[in-house]
């Protein structure tokens, strides 16, 4: 029976000790690791929308330049 208690103790003790150092851990300032990180992700989603942009303002002038040389056929 006290072995019982004991390790349902331990149990409960190693929950309380677990949630104390995460509170602890998030309450701390960012790193500058941190920071960089956040920076990296900002960009890496402009890139993708600039590359995007890119993408359709070489479609639009691919179809602009067929008309052009149809126009010239004609």
């Amino acid at each position: 029976m006290k072995n019982k208690v004991g390790i349902i103790a331990g149990a409960v003790a190693g929950v309380v000790a677990c949630a104390a150092i995460y509170v602890v851990k998030k309450q701390q300032p960012p790193t500058p690791f941190d920071e960089v990180n956040d920076i990296r992700t900002r960009y890496s989603d402009k890139e993708i929308s600039e590359t995007e942009l890119e993408e359709n303002n070489m479609i639009s002038e691919g179809g602009v330049s067929s008309l052009q040389y149809e126009e010239k056929i004609k």
